[in-house]
């Protein structure tokens, strides 16, 4: 068994394999997906896509199919949570103090703070006002399921993918589980 761990996204990844051999190539090409991800995906990095509406007006815009994906399942489960859930909370919390500074001190108006309203159709997105997504525990799940498709696509077939308590797993060669403890 061989144990691959790196931080990405905030967190501890590892990735534990029931496996001979882990190539070195494959090691480098998951962390690529993973790193690739979060310059995409992170609210924390200026330059990824969720932050380019971050100082837009309200509007259509065209976003990638990718986030796309990723928003309409966040839609989805907004829909199901009557918006309880809702991707648009990032500014929110950089109101309340969870920004990429992590001052963690809530700007004195955070409380008057309304979440955007915004809609998708395909791979358009509709924003009611300036939006901060942040596409949190969805996103972290999406990551998980990129990096276990790239290990099936490997060839890799019994393995553990964890990333900040978030996990995808299959059984280890002799069929048993693995065994996960919890804090």
């Amino acid at each position: 068994m061989e144990t691959f761990s790196f931080p990405a996204l905030g967190t501890t990844w590892s990735i534990v394999l029931d496996h001979d051999y882990f190539s070195e190539i494959h090691r480098k090409a998951l962390l690529e997906t993973v790193v690739c991800f979060e310059e995409h995906f992170s609210r924390f990095l200026p330059e990824s896509e969720v932050n380019q509406f971050r100082d837009r007006p309200a509007g259509v815009y065209e976003i990638s199919p990718e986030l796309a994906l990723i928003l309409a399942q966040a839609d989805r489960l907004r829909r199901l949570t009557a918006g309880r859930y809702d991707p648009a909370i990032g500014g929110l919390l950089e109101a309340s103090g969870y920004n990429p500074t992590y001052r963690f001190t809530a700007e004195k108006n955070a409380h008057e703070f309304r979440l955007p309203d915004w809609s998708l159709d395909g791979t358009l997105l509709t924003l009611s006002a300036p939006v901060i997504f942040d596409l949190g525990g969805i996103g972290k799940g999406y990551a998980i399921d990129l990096v276990a498709t790239a290990l099936k696509e490997q060839g890799y077939v019994y393995f553990l993918v964890e990333g900040g308590g978030d996990m995808y797993c299959t059984t280890k060669r002799d069929g048993s589980p693995y065994q996960i403890a919890l804090e």
